[in-house]
């Protein structure tokens, strides 16, 4: 005898009916619509006054004070003002993009979107900042010191090999935060 499929109740609004059939047809896609929606509230944040005030300064002070710090210990004779960092023969001026803010936001969006099990997330989302600041921190001092030893490496270093470095440290590591995540969140003996 041939049984009934239940029926699942369905949703009344068009709203709810949208994003349950999404959720059941298109995971994939509404993670990439999520994303790019978080995204683009935070791009719309990045340019407002408060955000460069209240975060972006503070920020990108943080990063010239302690990589002037790394610098010296590194023998530069580094002093920071606001984002400049100098020393008598260089300065470094940490500007919009070089301040880590956007690759922490869409890892830490992509990390909050996917859907899986927040404590599978908040390693990801304890740990990738501080991962992606040292990366950063990194960057600084490699750009200071290739602008007084290679000045003419200079733009391709910041823009073009810098750039691709945090794009692919990112990814990497959210790829390998799914694969880790999904390994812990899977029943045992899959």
């Amino acid at each position: 005898m041939a049984q009934r499929k239940k029926k699942r109740p369905r949703p009344t609004d068009s709203l709810s009916r949208l994003r349950s059939r999404l959720a059941t047809r298109s995971p994939i896609l509404l993670f990439c619509l999520g994303l790019a929606l978080v995204m683009a509230v935070y791009f719309w944040l990045y340019h407002q006054d408060f955000f460069n005030t209240y975060l972006y300064l503070p920020v990108v002070q943080f990063y010239a004070d302690w990589g002037s710090r790394l610098l010296a210990l590194l023998g530069q004779g580094t002093s920071s003002d606001g984002a400049l960092i100098a020393n008598a023969d260089f300065s470094i001026n940490i500007g919009k993009g070089c301040d880590a803010l956007t690759p922490t936001a869409l890892f830490l969006a992509a990390v909050l979107i996917f859907p899986i099990s927040f404590r599978v997330k908040w390693p990801a989302l304890a740990l990738a900042p501080l991962g992606i600041a040292l990366l950063n921190f990194l960057r600084i001092a490699s750009l200071f010191l290739t602008g007084i030893y290679a000045p003419s490496f200079f733009e391709l270093a910041h823009i073009e090999i810098w750039q691709a470095i945090f794009i692919a440290a990112c990814f990497l590591g959210w790829v390998y935060w799914l694969g880790w995540a999904t390994k812990k969140t899977a029943p045992h003996g899959s």
